[in-house]
């Protein structure tokens, strides 16, 4: 009887063990589903990457040989947690092991676990989101910063621009943090390549770093910055100069010290002048003017005249030559002393400036238009004034009406006393002394 329950009791065994599959293969197979953690970021340079599984009722035995790891970044190790509600349904799977930037993928595989209710076996895992981006690779350095490192601005509202990093760990650069640091502090994120904040004068330092969707931030040297907005200040700039003329010329070499210019924050490039010191001037007044520019562009002008004086003639008419006009606007009176009769405005004695006019009398006007002069130097300090002959010129007077101009080239004669002596083709003649004196142009 043995021998016979024995095949029995397989029999049995056998019967129970079909049954019980039978049974499982149409029991409501188990549902599973892999999702990233709530407080997962994605992308992350997290070490730890926290995904959440929940199975459609308890399970026993779900360890982390269930769980297939792939993607790109090689990650390695798998922890599985009990999770609230503390059901024996919500898992949560913390992944880590990385080699290498890249995506983290998590799945549950078929037939796995049992439901602890009936012993169904799990259907493989469905998600919607079960890879995360793992990028512990920082953003390149922005290029083309401006103001370049050193700039002087002549600005306080200056507008910092760079290029957009590159990101080579994939997560895409998420903004740029500008940092300004001197007289005022600015802190600032944004999503722009540029930032144009309100700062005051002074020096500056300032840098911006990229950060990419995985929190790594990038690098950057710092760049200095002068904001200066007030010109330079001259100092030592020469006062007016008046200066006479070199002999026989009407002009002058003039020298002098150049002035400097000092700024408080910014360089101040080299001068610029209208004139240099050693040009020749010519007679009058020249304005020479410097202007100082400072690396920031502000610029800031001053300036000093220059007066070249040169020998003029002065008429000091004598008593018996009658009188000298002022104007060309006819005789005011007629002299009866027989020799040519002009007319005159002037006191005896009086310096005439620039010249004189010579005019007919009424009724007496000079009908030929030159005039032989002769020039004599006059030698004071002897009893009787010495007249040496220096030169015969033949002057052709400009005639309008009765009023003859006459124009004497002074440039090459030395200050001091002169006569003039007119000679007329009707054999009249006329005696003027004149003083060759330093004036003003």
């Amino acid at each position: 009887m043995e021998w016979g329950i024995r095949p029995i009791g397989r029999a049995v065994a056998i019967g129970c063990a079909i049954g019980v599959l039978s049974f499982a293969a149409f029991a409501e197979q188990l549902t599973v589903i892999v999702e990233k953690g709530p407080s997962q970021d994605d992308p992350t340079n997290d070490a730890c990457i926290a995904f959440t599984v929940a199975f459609s009722e308890p399970v026993t035995d779900f360890t982390a040989l269930d769980v297939e790891l792939s993607g790109t970044a090689g990650a390695s190790v798998i922890e599985v947690q009990s999770a609230p509600p503390w059901d024996g349904a919500t898992y949560t799977l913390k992944v880590s092991g990385m080699g290498q930037d890249g995506t983290v993928i998590v799945a549950v595989r078929a037939a796995t676990c049992r439901a602890l209710s009936d012993g169904g076996w799990n259907l493989a895992s469905t998600s919607e989101d079960n890879d995360v981006l793992f990028d512990t690779t920082a953003p390149g350095e922005p290029d083309d910063r401006s103001p370049p490192d050193g700039a002087s601005l002549a600005t306080t509202h200056p507008i910092f621009s760079w290029s957009a990093s590159e990101d080579p760990g994939g997560s895409g650069v998420k903004n740029y943090r500008i940092t300004v640091t001197g007289p005022l502090h600015r802190d600032y994120y944004t999503g722009n390549t540029s930032y144009a904040p309100t700062l005051r004068e002074g020096a500056y330092l300032w840098r911006v770093i990229a950060r990419d969707h995985a929190g790594n931030s990038g690098g950057g040297g710092w760049h200095l910055l002068i904001l200066d907005t007030t010109p330079p200040v001259f100092a030592d700039l020469p006062a007016n100069l008046v200066v006479d003329a070199e002999l026989g010329r009407r002009s002058a070499r003039v020298s002098w010290a150049e002035p400097t210019a000092t700024d408080a924050l910014s360089a101040v490039l080299p001068l610029a002048a209208s004139c240099s010191p050693g040009e020749r001037f010519r007679a009058g007044t020249t304005t020479v003017t410097y202007a100082a520019v400072d690396a920031a562009g502000n610029e800031s002008f001053a300036s000093f005249d220059v007066t070249v004086r040169v020998p003029q003639i002065d008429v000091i008419p004598e008593a018996e030559a009658g009188f000298l006009e002022r104007d060309s606007e006819g005789p005011d009176g007629v002299e009866p002393s027989g020799e040519l009769p002009i007319s005159a405005a002037y006191g005896i004695g009086e310096l005439i400036r620039g010249g004189f006019t010579l005019v007919a009398a009424t009724g007496e006007p000079l009908t030929r238009a030159a005039v032989i002069l002769v020039l004599y130097g006059v030698e004071v300090g002897t009893a009787f004034d010495v007249r040496t002959p220096l030169d015969v010129r033949v002057l052709r007077c400009g005639r309008r009406e009765d009023v003859y101009r006459f124009a004497v080239e002074t440039s090459d004669l030395l200050p001091g006393l002169y006569d003039l002596r007119f000679g007329f083709p009707d054999g009249s003649v006329l005696w003027m002394r004149v003083l060759l004196d330093l004036g003003e142009a």
